[in-house]
């Protein structure tokens, strides 16, 4: 796994980084979050722009996605 230049990212997915919704699956991409995020009652995010947020509890997130957990490092 590795950063990606913010062109890449709206190239692959058709979205600004920051706005790239987590259902990677529905685009052929693995879904990844921080182990720590799995935690949490509910979870954030944006879908498809910086304006609007989505609330979901991250237990029917992880349902959905089935995202794999990881520690996130600083920098990344």
């Amino acid at each position: 796994m590795h950063e990606s230049e913010p062109e890449a990212v709206k190239d692959a997915v058709g979205c600004e980084v920051g706005c790239v919704p987590p259902f990677g699956r529905s685009m052929l991409l693995p879904a990844y979050t921080d182990q720590e995020l799995t935690k949490a009652e509910y979870a954030w995010f944006n879908l498809g722009g910086h304006h609007k947020s989505i609330r979901i509890r991250s237990w029917d997130l992880k349902k959905l996605c089935q995202p794999v957990a990881i520690a996130a490092q600083a920098g990344l």
